[in-house]
């Protein structure tokens, strides 16, 4: 690790061996200094090769430590030429010029694809294992009565086909769910339609009740569009987007007028065959002479009676109507008993 640098003294130069001429007494010194050594550094692969300390030359005996740092997506495998090894960072001692060769290689990623039910997922290139910054495009294609929702694992959002960089092993898979159907209801006439369940979404093969619900005096007609049929409830099986109407029609109503007495004349105003509901009508009891009018006996639900004359009366259902008239000489007493029919 040394080598002869000349002579000092009674002699110069640097040739040895030297003859020296005694012609007196002599005082001669050798010089001799470290020998200086370079180390080459190469590599195969994506990385970063470092010595420390890092000089042009190195004194024999130098410890120098190598370190190898591989890019993103490779890795260090070892060296080679006057240092075998796999570990980093590691120190080679210097003894003579050396040469070190580093190598790294690419780390193979595998990418593992989940198959969920309600679809497929298909993916470009297809391979066993894939490199760091490779590209991969993932397709998701649902099933029949099925939509794509999103991405789980290594991929997010809902993008399809979606773009996915291979940065490290990856694990993707597909969203599905059944395909959301609506149900629109509505009404022609005055009522409600309920459902159950109430939701805003349905899927396929989802059963729902519907309820037609007709407001005071009013009744079901039926139904119309993707339902048909009288019946309330009904239940409907959902198999895509649905629209119904509930058919509702005021109810029609008749007023009897018993006059089986003949001892006066009635008269209603308006005069119609039927009625609807919350329709206003006026009766005007005109007794025949040497009659007079005593009342009117209303029967629906319940009967009641009126000594109004004229008598206005809302219609809310059927109505038998019977004025009673008495002769007008005598005069007349009642005991009011309400009568309530039997239900």
């Amino acid at each position: 690790g040394w080598e002869f640098a000349g002579w000092a003294g009674d002699l110069s130069g640097n040739t040895t061996p030297v003859v020296a001429t005694m012609t007196g007494n002599r005082a001669v010194t050798a010089r001799f200094t470290p020998k200086e050594y370079t180390l080459a550094l190469t590599q195969t692969g994506q990385g970063q090769v470092m010595a420390a300390p890092q000089t042009e030359s190195y004194l024999y005996g130098a410890e120098v430590t190598l370190t190898a740092t591989p890019t993103a997506g490779w890795r260090f495998v070892g060296w080679s030429g006057d240092l075998t090894s796999t570990t980093s960072p590691t120190t080679i001692v210097i003894e003579e010029n050396r040469a070190v060769h580093a190598t790294f290689e690419p780390i193979p990623y595998t990418l593992t694809v989940q198959q969920i039910a309600g679809g497929s997922v298909t993916w470009s290139p297809l391979k066993s294992a894939y490199l760091y910054g490779d590209q991969v495009e993932l397709v998701a294609t649902p099933d029949a009565d099925f939509v794509f929702v999103g991405w789980e694992g290594a991929l997010s959002g809902d993008a399809n086909p979606a773009q996915l960089t291979i940065t490290d092993n990856a694990t993707v898979s597909a969203k599905f769910t059944k395909t959301p159907y609506t149900l629109t209801t509505s009404v022609v006439g005055s009522g409600t339609v309920t459902r159950s369940p109430q939701q805003e979404n349905y899927q396929q093969g989802d059963e729902v009740t519907l309820t037609a619900i007709p407001a005071a005096g009013w009744r079901f007609a039926g139904w119309s569009g993707d339902l048909t049929g009288t019946t309330s409830p009904a239940t409907v099986t959902v198999s895509g987007n649905l629209s119904i109407t509930a058919q509702f029609v005021k109810d029609a109503y008749t007023i009897f007028l018993s006059t089986e007495s003949q001892l006066g004349v009635v008269s209603i105003a308006p005069q119609k065959p039927t009625y609807e509901y919350g329709d206003e009508i006026t009766l005007t009891a005109t007794p025949k002479p040497g009659y007079r009018f005593v009342r009117w006996v209303v029967t629906r639900s319940d009967s009641r009676t009126f000594a109004d004359n004229p008598l206005l009366l809302t219609i809310e259902d059927d109505l038998v109507i019977t004025p009673e008239f008495t002769e007008s000489g005598e005069p007349v007493n009642y005991l009011y008993v309400p009568f309530v029919a039997n239900e």
